[in-house]
């Protein structure tokens, strides 16, 4: 378990890039954290802007647990944000972002989303 906030945010950034990486993106990785983005893919010909956002803590919700995300009052200007949470990605694009100021998920136990973002799950396919 790793405890450190920044640990954890460097963890998910390199799982994700190895994520793309085995699915044939070319990843290019910033040097600061600069309007949210956190990396740019190549695939295609085409650049897409990435954030990344771990998730740090977990509250107990009836049959399972909760973790929210927030992307304060500023708009996003990554294509996609994806949310490294245990075992899965959620990779969700800026048209459902930029509209939101956070993103709250529950997991149930039996690992069974009901989410309204279970549809983008490890949706690699960006």
């Amino acid at each position: 378990m790793i405890d450190n906030i920044n640990i954890k945010g460097k963890y998910s950034e390199l799982i994700v890039i190895s994520e793309l990486l085995k699915r044939g993106y070319s990843v290019f990785d910033s040097v600061c954290d600069c309007d949210g983005i956190d990396i740019i893919i190549l695939k295609n010909n085409k650049c897409i802007t990435i954030q990344i956002k771990s998730a740090h803590s977990f509250r107990k919700h009836l049959d399972g647990e909760v973790c929210t995300f927030r992307f304060g009052n500023t708009e996003t200007k990554a294509d996609y944000t994806i949310l490294h949470i245990k075992d899965d990605f959620y990779i969700i694009p800026k048209s459902i972002i930029s509209s939101i100021n956070g993103i709250t998920i529950y997991l149930r136990e039996n690992r069974v989303n009901l989410s309204k973002y279970a549809p983008f799950i490890n949706k690699w396919d960006i």
